[in-house]
């Protein structure tokens, strides 16, 4: 009952005692009466080939080249952020994305599209035409230039989240640790510039010295944030209680 009420609440499925293979955004519960055992069998929803998978075979086999699979599901949060201007993309981005490790995680799903923008030109430079769903995809996001600057955007909003101590304690325990790596890094690099004499290398990592250790000072002085609560918070917690008993 705990599983079904969830499933209702949470994804609105419904119970089809009829459904079967083929069937989509359902469920139905069956009961082994020889082993006592209760099962839920669930019918996910599933995009349509016809309307987001590959058109041809070179688009199915372009879909495998990739980490981010082709042609884009349209209505999913990366086709938004791959494919909104960047007008749209600086109202929604700190509204879609709160959370500085959800920035972080948009910014690495940029970086990789736009590697595959650049594999994409290697392979128009090499003399090979794009597939449909290549073609598509470089055209829809804009090219390099705009995911950059997307990027930009994002880039921006974490700084000013980072300076206005807006982070939770694992955000805030990741920062302090990739900042002092480095420092231990930079520390080598300076210890070897004087080794080797080489005054202005020795200059200008004691340079970015300072800054990482100003950054250390001001990542120290923030105080770890709640979490931001989940959208459906209360009925996982309503359940959560449900189950404590079992």
């Amino acid at each position: 009952q705990t599983l079904t009420n969830a499933l209702r609440q949470l994804y609105e499925y419904e119970e089809d005692r009829a459904a079967s293979k083929g069937s989509q955004g359902c469920f139905k519960s069956q009961h082994d009466t020889g082993k006592n055992l209760f099962t839920v069998v669930v019918y996910p929803r599933l995009a349509a080939e016809s309307q987001a998978g590959p058109a041809n075979d070179d688009d199915r086999a372009a879909c495998h080249l990739y980490p981010i699979p082709l042609p884009l599901v349209e209505g999913t949060p990366l086709h938004a952020v791959l494919l909104s201007s960047e007008g749209t993309f600086e109202q929604m981005a700190s509204k879609a994305c709160q959370s500085w490790s959800q920035k972080k995680n948009c910014l690495e799903a940029m970086k990789v599209a736009i590697d595959m923008l650049q594999q994409m030109d290697s392979k128009l430079i090499g003399g090979s035409a794009l597939t449909e769903a290549e073609n598509a995809f470089y055209d829809e996001t804009g090219g390099m230039a705009s995911l950059e600057k997307k990027g930009d955007i994002m880039k921006s909003l974490m700084s000013k989240q980072v300076t206005g101590g807006q982070l939770t304690a694992d955000e805030l325990s990741y920062l302090q640790k990739q900042v002092s790596d480095r420092i231990a890094s930079l520390q080598q690099d300076i210890d070897s510039a004087v080794q080797l004499s080489q005054d202005k290398k020795a200059s200008k990592f004691t340079a970015q010295m300072e800054k990482a250790t100003e950054r250390r000072k001001m990542l120290e002085k923030h105080t770890p944030q709640a979490p931001l609560k989940l959208k459906h918070e209360a009925q996982i917690a309503t359940l959560k209680k449900q189950l404590r008993p079992l």
